[in-house]
């Protein structure tokens, strides 16, 4: 279904890394950007929707006192909760 999708270099490098990154964009939607991969010898897809139009701050209506952490992409939940014990420790 997404094969169609990937250029003769990304259909190489799927074949070869069993990995390939790209997007697809679609005038007055957005983007999707798409992770072709296999996983204990199945193909997988996942896909995330970026809209033309990015929210603002105050769209968003975060709470007051919110704050925004960056983290590596590949990062497990065990990272997540070392680094939220960390947060906590350091507030007291």
């Amino acid at each position: 279904m997404f094969l169609p999708l990937l250029s003769a270099d990304q259909r190489e490098a799927y074949a070869k890394l069993s990995d390939v990154d790209f997007s697809v964009g679609r005038t007055g939607v957005g983007r999707f950007r798409i992770n072709m991969h296999r996983q204990r010898g199945s193909s997988c897809v996942a896909v995330r929707f970026v809209p033309n139009d990015v929210p603002t701050f105050s769209q968003l209506r975060l709470r007051s006192g919110s704050w925004l952490r960056q983290r590596h992409a590949r990062a497990g939940a065990g990272d997540r909760r070392a680094g939220m014990g960390r947060a906590r420790r350091s507030r007291r």
